[in-house]
């Protein structure tokens, strides 16, 4: 039983991270195409979308790296 919920536990962690990622992406995407519209310069509008991209995708990896050590440990 215990090593049941503890599958269950990484692979809710694996799906977080996919998540968080994909929707980071999205969302920043989405965001800057917006702000490409409405003038943004290409220098700054690059700089931020790629800051944004490397957060949702560090939070991504934590997610994943805590899903690898609980299954690891366990």
């Amino acid at each position: 039983m215990f090593e049941t919920i503890v599958h269950l536990t990484t692979a809710a962690l694996e799906l977080a991270g996919i998540f968080v990622m994909t929707g980071g992406m999205l969302a920043a995407s989405l965001v800057a195409l917006a702000r490409a519209a409405r003038g943004m310069a290409g220098s700054h509008l690059y700089e931020w979308y790629r800051q944004t991209l490397a957060r949702a995708i560090l939070l991504g990896l934590e997610f994943l790296v805590a899903a690898d050590i609980i299954n690891t440990v366990a």
